[in-house]
């Protein structure tokens, strides 16, 4: 069982403390126990992932997965409840997180989500139907024992983008992040107060761009059944024209995405 060893009641006092900066040495211990919990859940979530064959259940639809996870820390949460404000702590569902990511299709992205639910139960977002600030992904949130543990799952594109914003997002703040959409626009929106014309600004909207095109190029072909898949961008090929216009456009962009990556990361 891995049931927090104390009360959701308590949980959510610890939450209320944490955020005010009120947390007693006391405090910091019962949650830190907590997390030991949500640690053994990750860990389960991940042998269930790691038992599964993907190439065998993906054929004709993807190809290698990377499966990596963590358990978020304390800045990170804190942060976040923060950001949403009447959030209990112990209604928080990506405590506990795990990322699987690689070349397959959109359709490849619904098979792994569907073996997911079969495995472990739990409900799917559907992030690229209604993306937020361009994040596009399919998560499956699960519980283990009553913990949540939420799963995402990117294709190679979706990823690199994500990352890329995340990288920008450590530049400028991360609630850009996170922003609720309802915001957009508004005085309280964090990516109005960008300076206009500023690189920052620029960054922001040439991401939205690429998430838009990113859209576009996974949903060219997705039809084609009898198309290969690409094993770098996970976008289906076919021999005319188009087909080869968007894997050659992809894989591009692919490449400028890690690229812009790396260079972020080393302002």
């Amino acid at each position: 069982m891995h049931a927090l060893p104390i009360a959701k009641g308590e949980v959510d006092r610890i939450g209320k403390r944490l955020i005010a900066g009120e947390a007693s040495v006391e405090d910091l211990r019962a949650w830190n126990q907590c997390l030991i919990a949500y640690d053994r859940v990750r860990a389960d979530v991940v042998g269930v992932i790691e038992t599964v064959s993907w190439a065998e259940v993906l054929a004709g639809h993807g190809s290698d997965l990377n499966v990596t996870s963590r358990v978020k820390t304390r800045g990170t949460l804190v942060d976040k409840l923060r950001r949403q404000p009447g959030s209990p702590l112990s209604r928080i569902q990506d405590v506990a997180g795990v990322r699987i990511d690689g070349s397959m299709t959109l359709d490849g992205q619904d098979i792994v989500s569907e073996q997911l639910v079969q495995r472990l139960g739990g409900r799917v977002i559907d992030r690229r139907e209604m993306p937020i600030r361009g994040y596009r992904a399919v998560h499956v949130i699960v519980k283990v024992d009553g913990l949540a543990c939420e799963i995402q799952i990117r294709t190679s594109l979706q990823h690199a983008w994500a990352n890329l914003y995340e990288r920008v997002a450590d530049r400028l703040g991360r609630s850009i992040r996170y922003a609720d959409e309802s915001l957009a626009g508004s005085a309280d929106d964090p990516v109005e107060r960008v300076a206009p014309g500023s690189v920052e600004a620029g960054l922001i909207a040439s991401l939205t761009r690429q998430s838009e095109r990113i859209a576009e190029l996974e949903g060219i072909g997705n039809d084609w059944a009898s198309a290969r898949v690409d094993p770098a961008t996970g976008l289906r090929i076919v021999s005319d024209e188009t087909g080869s216009s968007a894997a050659a456009e992809a894989e591009d962009l692919l490449k400028i995405l890690k690229s812009v990556t790396k260079r972020v990361e080393e302002i």
